[in-house]
């Protein structure tokens, strides 16, 4: 076994000589360390840019957003997490910044060889290392908390390899799975697709390359295959996949005038490009009006970067950049890449005298990125920006404001949170009146509750919280028909809202309509809702139903997720037992009492399985411990009873 690993450890190392000296490696490998030592000194200090906040709660519960657009970023920074903590205890926090600088290493060290791909000049190798390490994109490799970041990596090795590839000093089969690798990591990824269908189409004919269309259509077929299975893929986890695209005439109600042809929009895609490349737009247009007549040139290196750039300005200009609060930049931060490397191609191609020009874009874009990487290194000016995005966009901040409130308490600023709740009162009174609501239900003051609730519907009659929340009031108070009313209103107005299709199973399953519970249940779990509450009731359904099959998937995968979760292993237990599989009913039910010893009804059911097993002390003996726990009186007499039975009949 050791012989084989060794021999496979051997072809991979010699796979990377024949690839690359092994001086270059050395050189490029100290450069990405020292580059890693300065993304520590320069980490944003905060994580209010992008969800990095949510990411990082989510993986300290070891759950994760389930959107469908970023699977391989989400299961690589969770099972890192994981595997870490077999041997210290990591925060969640430094997984994804520790994350974030070494993918900065690795992205320096893709970098160092793409110049050398592009030229042998050392000032010409060195000006494209400038351009591309002081983008703006950069700031995901300092300490950045979000899932972009991986990805940002892999498609520049796809650029790499792919210029490689179109030299002829490497095969087709490392862009392919760098493109098939970046679009796991992030779907938006998949808009490299016409690039890779180029290079397939590429053949080498007597030393020179020709474009071969029909020859590649079968490529063509399985991209678009391969393309369409994962928007169904997305889709069956995020519905809400028509959320992402700019609206053509009609803005959102948060921004009505936000359109994909209005100026804000065409304003944010200008400051996204010249906050991701400060040089490389100016220069790609400079360029092309300078040497318009000198373009026109039959390199494929070319054509392939202009095939990266339109797919990437075309992605640019239909995503929605208000996704999140403020402006996504994060998300369209890959959209600099095809651009500036065609500019920079074109640069050191076309102009002859270019050290003065060269000098002059480095030190602009060093200006230009400078402020952007100290501005989040600085605690107190990272909640300057993050207050000045939030109020760029006032009806879809109160999410933003609420995280900023839980940064001022986790760290003791109390002036600040007064200030932050009374801002938050003062722009959002109705989320206020929920809030008070709220703690009005949990003590059980269900008329003051509702009366809040109300004055938060008349000042705001769109808020659905306050309609959720009325709901659970008529859900506690048993009036299962006014409660589903008002889970109802949520589902219309925002179908996507996970939470309310699991209020909308509970409010179904207490009515005793259980095929629409289930219905219920499994839409909140198709929209990220994976919970173990949520299968542990579709489980209890489908053995209602008589799925047995099914059901005992269920309980299993809320096991998977909470093992410690109680009642799934109670539901098991009640499925074993019915199905006459009593030592595994007798595990789960001990289990749950593992978990909760004074759980009766777990007491009262190791009795029944005692009973057939034949074992007349145990069956006592549970018994007398459900008597012990139990508080319903008559299920205590008839247990009462079956004591004395059973002690009568002892000899």
């Amino acid at each position: 076994m050791n012989s084989r690993v060794y021999k496979l450890l051997e072809q991979i190392l010699s796979f990377f000589q024949r690839i690359v000296p092994k001086r270059e490696v050395l050189i490029a490998s100290l450069l990405a360390v020292i580059s890693m030592f300065f993304f520590w000194l320069l980490r944003t200090r905060t994580h209010f840019l992008g969800d990095g906040y949510a990411l990082i709660s989510h993986l300290e519960s070891e759950q994760y957003l389930r959107t469908g657009f970023e699977v391989l970023e989400i299961y690589i920074h969770l099972y890192l997490y994981k595997f870490l903590q077999l041997f210290f205890a990591p925060s969640a926090e430094s997984i994804y910044v520790g994350l974030s600088i070494f993918g900065g290493g690795v992205f320096v060290f893709i970098l160092f060889f793409l110049t050398k791909a592009l030229s042998e000049d050392r000032f010409d190798r060195l000006f494209i290392f400038s351009i591309f390490i002081l983008g703006g994109a950069t700031e995901l490799f300092l300490g950045y908390a979000e899932n972009y970041t991986l990805v940002y990596v892999s498609l520049l090795a796809y650029l790499y390899f792919s210029l490689r590839y179109i030299q002829g000093r490497t095969k087709i089969y490392l862009p392919i799975f760098l493109c098939v690798l970046a679009t796991g990591l992030h779907f938006s990824s998949g808009y490299f697709f016409p690039s890779l269908f180029f290079l397939l189409a590429l053949k080498r004919k007597k030393g020179e390359l020709v474009v071969r269309i029909r020859k590649a259509i079968p490529y063509l077929l399985v991209l678009a295959f391969l393309f369409g299975l994962s928007i169904f893929y997305v889709s069956s986890l995020n519905p809400a996949l028509s959320e992402i695209f700019v609206p053509l005439f009609k803005g959102r109600a948060y921004a009505p005038d936000y359109t994909l042809l209005s100026v804000p929009h065409l304003l944010d895609i200008l400051n996204q490009h010249l906050l991701l490349s400060p040089v490389g737009i100016i220069l790609l247009v400079s360029l092309v009006i300078v040497f318009k007549d000198r373009l026109r040139c039959k390199n494929p290196i070319i054509y392939f970067l202009l095939i990266v750039f339109l797919a990437q300005i075309s992605y640019h200009f239909i995503i929605d950049p208000k996704l999140g609060a403020g402006r996504d930049w994060d998300l369209l931060s890959t959209v600099a890449l095809g651009y500036t490397l065609l500019g920079v191609y074109w640069f050191m191609n076309l102009v002859q005298s270019k050290r003065y020009p060269a000098m002059v874009l480095i030190f602009t874009a060093f200006l230009s990125t400078l402020p952007w990487f100290m501005l989040n290194t600085n605690t107190e000016k990272g909640i300057d920006r993050c207050r000045n995005l939030l109020d760029l966009d006032l009806k879809k901040s109160l999410s933003g404001r609420v995280t900023l409130s839980i940064y001022y308490f986790q760290h003791k600023r109390f002036t600040e949170v007064d200030e932050s709740k009374a801002e938050i009162f003062k722009l959002f009174p109705e989320d206020s009146l929920n809030r008070a609501a709220k703690t009005y239900m949990d003590i059980g003051n269900y008329d003051k509750a509702t009366e809040l609730l109300k004055k938060a519907i008349e000042i705001n009659p769109g808020f659905l919280g306050a309609y959720n929340t009325l709901g659970l009031i008529y859900q506690r108070q048993g009036k299962m028909d006014l409660a589903l009313d008002e889970f109802q209103k949520v589902a219309r107005l925002n179908p996507y809202n996970s939470a309310v299709h699991v209020n909308l199973g509970y409010t179904f399953l207490n009515k005793g309509r259980l095929e629409e519970a289930l219905a219920e249940f499994k839409k909140a779990e198709k929209l990220g809702e994976t919970v173990p509450d949520v299968y542990s009731n579709i489980a209890y359904i489908y053995s209602r139903l008589a799925e047995t099959e099914k059901a005992v998937k269920s309980y299993k995968k809320a096991i998977n997720i909470d093992p410690e979760f109680y009642s799934a292993h109670f539901g098991l237990g009640q499925i074993y037992l019915e199905s006459d599989s009593l030592d595994e009913a007798l595990g789960e039910f001990n289990q749950v009492l593992r978990l909760k010893p004074d759980y009766a009804s777990a007491y009262y059911y190791l009795a029944l399985v005692y009973s057939r097993k034949g074992l007349k002390e145990k069956v006592i003996e549970e018994f007398e411990l459900f008597l012990k726990y139990s508080t319903d009186e008559s299920q205590k007499e008839k247990v009462r009873g079956y004591l004395l039975k059973l002690r009568s009949n002892n000899p």
